[in-house]
């Protein structure tokens, strides 16, 4: 991968964790409404639009996790070659996934062995 197109996913994977850091913080930021005034149906419905926030909270900092991997990876020169068997990844699969650690063989081949 040359520098432009490192550039390039540098900058998206920038954008995407701006837009994960939000949620994470969006979720983090709730606070608890008064439950007191609420009948049974209210609290349900709320403790389950928590519930879902948090999900959404946990899976955005996974992949916060993955993002800064990635920015990692393209400031040691590494990004878009696959960890396992160090072909490049191509700008496809980048496109859809980033973050992706490994090419689309590799990936099928550890999915198979889990």
């Amino acid at each position: 991968m040359d520098e432009r197109d490192a550039k390039r996913f540098e900058k998206r994977l920038l954008g995407l964790r701006e837009e994960l850091n939000r949620l994470v913080q969006a979720e983090d930021g709730e606070v608890e409404g008064g439950r007191d005034s609420m009948d049974e149906v209210d609290q349900a419905t709320e403790l389950i639009e928590r519930e879902f926030g948090s999900l959404i909270a946990t899976n955005a900092r996974a992949s916060l996790e993955k993002v800064n991997a990635a920015l990692k990876r393209i400031e040691a020169g590494e990004y878009g070659k696959c960890q396992e068997c160090g072909v490049e990844i191509p700008e496809k699969r980048l496109h859809a996934l980033p973050f992706a650690l490994y090419c689309v063989n590799c990936q099928q081949a550890l999915e198979e062995d889990q």
